[in-house]
């Protein structure tokens, strides 16, 4: 099953650190995403979407439409 979202990938600078980021999703979804391999910090009062730098070609490949 692949994301229905319109995600974009984004570079984003994190507490000095560099992560890929998503946005465009679904907060009710956030659980298949979590189940796909991503996680979520909430910054600023947001939740924001984050794929793991290492594991990033494949997690992005498996939420691909």
């Amino acid at each position: 099953m692949q994301s229905h979202d319109p995600l974009t990938v984004k570079r984003s600078l994190v507490g000095g650190e560099q992560r890929i980021e998503l946005t465009g999703f679904t907060p009710d979804r956030l659980d298949w995403y979590k189940a796909k391999g991503c996680f979520t910090e909430i910054i600023r009062y947001r939740t924001r979407l984050f794929v793991p730098v290492a594991d990033g070609p494949a997690i992005l490949e498996a939420l691909a439409p």
